[in-house]
């Protein structure tokens, strides 16, 4: 999806929208993967004292 909107995006010269485009595919797998690493730590928190 990303790719494709990076591509149209050069093709109508849109240099902008291109720029923010590349912005998102660097800043939304960045975010998600510090999402998975709190949730992971919020569960390893829970586990002993669920036990």
């Amino acid at each position: 999806m990303l790719v494709v909107l990076s591509v149209m995006t050069l093709y109508l010269r849109c240099f902008r929208l291109f720029l923010v485009v590349i912005g998102l595919c660097i800043f939304l797998p960045v975010r998600l993967r510090l999402s998975r690493q709190t949730l992971a730590r919020k569960r390893e928190r829970r586990l002993p004292l669920s036990i």
